[in-house]
């Protein structure tokens, strides 16, 4: 399901996924970035949370009043959503160069110096963490 914006220059697609028309050099218009906040206050967070309840184990069934005394209550939570989670990520970000065959072996010092500073592993881990909750 698309998002209708009040504005000709925002839309969306299915996957919820925000486009804006540039406007000159000026990034975004501040009646559009309100819109697209108020759009994702009101519309998506309430999506979010959702998922992240998914996540957690913290499904609507749980939430259900008990049955009454004597009557069986077979409700069952399988948290399959935190099984999925880095299943699809896999084998870890490798960081490569190639220099027309050519070993640059100060290059990727330098490119292994920057992942190592900058835990870009990790980060990416968490970022596929994220994608693979949130979607």
């Amino acid at each position: 399901m698309t998002i209708n914006f009040n504005s000709d220059r925002l839309s969306s697609d299915e996957n919820h996924v925000f486009y804006s028309e540039r406007i000159g050099d000026d990034l975004l218009v501040e009646s559009d970035e309100n819109e697209l906040i108020n759009v994702h206050t009101n519309r998506l967070n309430n999506r979010y949370n959702r998922l992240m309840n998914y996540y957690l184990g913290k499904h609507s069934i749980s939430r259900k009043l008990a049955k009454a005394k004597g009557k069986p209550d077979n409700r069952l939570v399988i948290n399959f959503a935190k099984e999925l989670v880095g299943f699809f990520a896999g084998t870890p970000v490798k960081f490569d160069y190639d220099d027309n065959g050519q070993k640059n072996n100060e290059l990727y010092q330098r490119i292994d110096n920057f992942v190592a500073i900058n835990d870009l592993t990790d980060m990416i881990a968490e970022l596929a963490k994220q994608v693979d909750i949130f979607g």
